[in-house]
């Protein structure tokens, strides 16, 4: 009788899930709002936690670290007119001096691997989050540029897929 009683209440629950339905009112450009920021000093690396709040209709926001074809790639390689990857030996005179940013070291162009110091442009659309550091001087504030000397480093990042399935369901 007991079990009976169970299978009653399992059913129920099922039955009243199967009901529930997403909200109709969730944008299907995803819609993302700031909710906090807290320092965090550790004895290592310091950090900053940033807290957000979001929707989105078909649950695609982010990206995956498999997100790498066009138009998430890296990195585009330029090359020169012959269309000939432009290397540090044969790099034109308006190219910069080495870095780890605008330059690549062996890199794997296609599904081969280059033994050369390659010239590159960055891919903004890698990146899904953006981060802009500033300082305040004298009550002004200036933008800190990572990517400049000596630093050559980003902090910017993605923001990782939500739903690990295809199946497009509202999300918060």
């Amino acid at each position: 009788m007991r079990l009976i009683s169970y299978f009653g209440i399992f059913f129920l629950l099922i039955s009243a899930a199967a009901c529930i339905s997403p909200p109709d009112d969730f944008p299907s450009v995803p819609k993302i709002s700031f909710e906090s920021i807290e320092y965090a000093p550790t004895s290592g690396s310091d950090s900053l936690i940033i807290g957000i709040d979001f929707q989105d209709a078909e649950g695609d926001i982010g990206l995956s670290s498999t997100d790498d074809d066009p138009p998430f790639h890296d990195v585009d390689f330029l090359r020169d007119s012959n269309g000939e990857l432009i290397t540090y030996s044969t790099r034109p005179a308006d190219a910069p001096a080495y870095n780890p940013i605008d330059w690549l070291v062996d890199p794997l162009v296609g599904n081969e691997r280059v033994n050369d110091t390659i010239w590159v442009k960055q891919n903004p659309n890698q990146f899904n989050i953006f981060i802009k550091f500033f300082i305040k001087r004298n009550g002004e504030f200036t933008e800190f540029k990572w990517q400049d000397p000596p630093f050559y480093t980003t902090f910017n990042g993605r923001f990782p897929r939500i739903l690990n399935t295809e199946e497009g369901q509202a999300v918060e």
